[in-house]
């Protein structure tokens, strides 16, 4: 007896994808909302969970898939990225607001950009590092190092000092992503 084996559309490959990133996201951002003690509010329509510090500087948190399968190269790992403050926009200095308008980023250009932070990891290390992420933040915060947690798993040994590094890596992360690469240049992948 034959079966009937089915085949992925392209169209359902990326809905099945985007429903996992979705997945990963809203866990992770909903862990950092709840362990994070800045006064964090979750934005759902774009996700992300956002805080002002004592500067008065709007700081966020996102996630987004930095590689992901694809119709072409199905066998391409699913690697999400935590961003902090990465692509934020600036925000114009405001020398008088409006009588009754509430500004949270009441702060001079020129006072110094907000702190960045890309983070690549595993789908399954994502949730592990939202407390993690979160005490990085409150070290900016309160500018304090020692309150920075050890990382849930090994990070890649180029991110030796956490606080002052803008790009980091979970260390099996970079050997999926690696592996990967080292196949497709040998046209494996």
């Amino acid at each position: 007896m034959r079966t009937k084996t089915t085949k992925m559309t392209k169209r359902q490959l990326e809905k099945s994808i985007h429903r996992q990133v979705s997945c990963l996201t809203m866990s992770f951002l909903l862990r950092f909302h709840g362990t994070c003690v800045l006064g964090t509010r979750v934005n759902t329509i774009l996700p992300a969970v956002h805080w002002t510090d004592p500067r008065g500087m709007l700081n966020h948190v996102r996630v987004d898939a930095y590689m992901e399968p694809l119709w072409d190269w199905p066998n391409r790992p699913l690697i999400p990225r935590v961003s902090v403050n990465h692509y934020a926009f600036a925000i114009p200095r405001v020398s008088k607001p409006r009588e009754g308008v509430d500004i949270p980023w009441k702060h001079e250009l020129g006072g110094g950009a907000p702190w960045t932070l890309e983070l690549s990891v595993l789908p399954e290390e994502l949730y592990d590092f939202a407390e993690w992420v979160a005490s990085i933040a409150l070290a900016h915060n309160d500018e304090d190092p020692s309150v920075i947690l050890p990382p849930p798993h090994p990070l890649s040994p180029i991110a030796q000092e956490v606080y002052d590094s803008s790009y980091l890596w979970s260390q099996a992360a970079e050997r999926v992503v690696d592996a990967f690469e080292a196949k497709r240049r040998r046209g494996c992948a």
